[in-house]
């Protein structure tokens, strides 16, 4: 769906965010019409995500499973397809956690071009 809607970079429940603007928009305010809208938010409650968003050249889209934390101080843990693969990949989870601050945002391996995306 991201791909056919040209120009939306990330779809949440709290809005979209474009490639024309940076700030998060709700429709009908901007970005695609509300029907289309709802449809994602349907499909992001059906798979347990909290958003998805695409973007970079290669091509990467991601769908936002889990944040805990608050303002500068927030992990994020996304579940993201990649065209290619990735060059900051790490072991497991546990590995990447346990790395000294700050950290690098990395990648886990999951199967073909799917992978575990974390940061904090």
């Amino acid at each position: 769906m991201l791909l056919e809607d040209k120009g939306v970079e990330d779809v949440a429940p709290w809005g979209i965010r474009s490639e024309d603007s940076p700030l998060w928009e709700t429709p009908p305010d901007g970005g695609m019409p509300v029907k289309r809208y709802q449809e994602y938010l349907a499909l992001l409650k059906e798979i347990g995500a909290r958003r998805v968003g695409q973007g970079g050249n290669p091509l990467e889209v991601s769908f936002g499973v889990w944040a805990s934390g608050w303002a500068g101080d927030t992990r994020h843990v996304d579940i993201s397809w990649l065209e290619r693969e990735p060059s900051n990949t790490v072991i497991s989870l546990d590995a990447f956690y346990q790395t000294d601050r700050p950290r690098r945002p990395s990648y886990v391996h999951i199967d073909g071009n799917w992978y575990i995306w974390a940061d904090w």
